[in-house]
């Protein structure tokens, strides 16, 4: 964990971005509603990663770009994948919206 805390990303991501993306879309998940809020941050604690750390994803959007053409490898034929920075930004502003859990 202290790792993760101070230096970059070990391993890319990349696929959590489109995962993040599809199951909010596909659950109509809202993290302005505070029982998703309150479960997010079980989780986080859970996993012993602070919060603080969604703060930092918006500076590894090129260490997890580089992975994202294996990702695009597991998809499914026919369903349609956008650009890696379309799921990248989405997540950014889930993120934004979740900033005062981890600014108190």
């Amino acid at each position: 964990m202290a790792d993760c805390e101070t230096g970059p990303p070990r391993y890319s991501e990349s696929k959590d971005f489109l995962d993040i993306y599809t199951l909010v879309k596909a659950k109509g998940i809202s993290f302005s509603d505070r029982a998703n809020r309150e479960l997010l941050v079980h989780i986080f604690q859970a996993k012993r990663v602070p919060l603080a750390l969604l703060g930092r994803i918006r500076d590894s959007r090129e260490f997890h770009r580089t992975d994202f053409p294996a990702v695009l490898a597991t998809v499914k034929t026919g369903i349609e994948v956008k650009e890696f920075d379309h799921y990248f930004d989405f997540v950014l502003e889930l993120v934004n919206e979740l900033q005062p859990l981890w600014n108190v």
